[in-house]
């Protein structure tokens, strides 16, 4: 699903039916937003890959992908890892190692281990929603088609990424595979067995990236109409006299100029979230 709609774009740039149709809007949009995944390197809902490294002998690791949200699996050297010894930072991009009962290292090369870090984890630019959150009615276990009682199912529908997050520090993003009768949902896979009261919140794209798809699709528009109205006469001919108008649709300069602005401004927030460098 698109983070914007060809209703939004009109509304940025004014637009009409008559110069643009939503089909054509909404193919700009779709071209935007892979282009804003690629060169931003963020995905727009959470995503699984396999990462394999060195360590780095401390007890953190950058991971490669920006924005990681729930370790599946990780080896560390020749030793599986218990998730519940593993916080995955999200905004900073790494993965902490603590617990009393490991090493709390990440083995490397030196130790005799290239290569030695393994990962299966879920990443994505993806934030709460706090509009539609609500807690847990009773302690839950970690596993796979996991059924979860709630307080409210209002605003949660079956295929949404929900924050699970307790004060055990304990927290991960997952999947919700139905919402069943009454209060209870089914999980898709759960990595933590979360305590009565723990938070479960909605999820939803970044929003400066929905507001980065937004201007830039609009820009894609604008750019659009400017080069659909060549054909517009520019000027009238009588035999008393002439007419001459100028370029047609002159705004659509001006508003061009105002959003890549707003663009720009939106680009810089991203790159400070990301390190991306574009």
């Amino acid at each position: 699903m698109s983070l914007v709609t060809p209703a939004e774009v009109r509304e940025q740039t004014g637009a009409p039916t008559t110069l643009i149709s939503d089909a054509d809007i909404q193919s700009i949009i779709d071209e935007t937003e892979l282009q804003i995944q690629s060169v931003w390197q963020v995905k727009f809902t959470p995503t699984e890959t396999i990462e394999i490294r060195t360590g780095s002998w401390k007890d953190r690791i950058l991971v490669e992908e920006n924005f990681p949200l729930t370790v599946y699996t990780l080896i560390n050297g020749s030793s599986t890892m218990d998730v519940d010894n593993l916080f995955v930072h999200t905004d900073d991009s790494f993965v902490e190692i603590y617990g009393d009962t490991i090493t709390g290292q990440w083995a490397d090369r030196f130790s005799g281990y290239d290569l030695s870090v393994k990962m299966r984890y879920l990443y994505g630019a993806v934030e709460k929603d706090t509009t539609i959150t609500t807690d847990l009615n009773g302690a839950v276990v970690a596993g796979t088609a996991i059924s979860v009682t709630v307080d409210s199912t209002t605003g949660f529908t079956g295929g949404d990424w929900v924050m699970l997050e307790d004060l055990n520090r304990r927290r991960e993003v997952a999947q919700i595979t139905t919402v069943d009768s009454g209060t209870a949902v089914t999980m898709a896979k759960l990595m933590y067995a979360y305590e009565d009261n723990a938070m479960f919140t909605l999820t939803k794209t970044m929003e400066v990236l929905r507001q980065l798809s937004l201007y830039e699709s609009s820009l894609g528009v604008m750019i659009y109409a400017i080069g659909s109205t060549y054909t517009i006469a520019t000027g009238y001919t009588y035999p008393e006299y002439s007419v001459q108008k100028g370029v047609p649709y002159t705004h659509w300069l001006n508003a061009y100029d105002r959003t890549i602005k707003k663009a720009n401004d939106t680009k810089n927030r991203v790159k400070m979230l990301t390190g991306a460098i574009v």
